[in-house]
């Protein structure tokens, strides 16, 4: 019997997050890039997670009471082009004790343009987001999951 995609997943973290080089903020957006690739539906985004064969560039904002907000630029195996936004936002129970995380996802399929032309500036927030190229952690869980 063959593991599912999400516990593929799940053991594709363990060993990215696994390696203690010092350097925390190289999982930035690893987590959340590993719930959009679950989110992901054939029929509703034209592709799934096992589609995606590496991340072009990220970005994303994330506090301290669990509100993310980010993107990535994906290409696909077949050599299309998509972004991929999200958002997590904290639901907590009426005694402030206990949260659950709503995620939502937007995806959309991309021309040639540049990466950093998708989005300069969050409106909320009035100043812009740092792309970061090639992330190195999102790339590596692919080539995991692709093993």
């Amino acid at each position: 019997m063959f593991p599912s995609y999400s516990d593929q997943i799940r053991g594709a973290l363990s060993a990215v997050t696994s390696r203690d080089d010092g350097q925390l903020e190289r999982n930035a957006g690893l987590f959340e890039f590993a719930e959009g690739l679950l989110y992901l539906d054939a029929q509703r985004d034209g592709f799934t997670g096992p589609d995606v064969a590496s991340v072009e560039a990220m970005w994303g904002y994330a506090d301290a009471n669990f509100y993310w907000s980010g993107g990535y630029v994906v290409r696909l195996r077949d050599g299309r082009r998509a972004c991929i936004e999200g958002t997590s936002v904290p639901e907590f129970s009426e005694d402030g004790e206990t949260y659950e995380v709503q995620w939502t996802f937007d995806v959309r399929f991309l021309a040639d343009e540049p990466f950093y032309s998708l989005m300069t500036y969050q409106p909320s927030r009035r100043r812009p987001f740092p792309w970061e190229e090639a992330p190195e952690s999102l790339n590596e869980l692919l080539n995991r999951l692709a093993s």
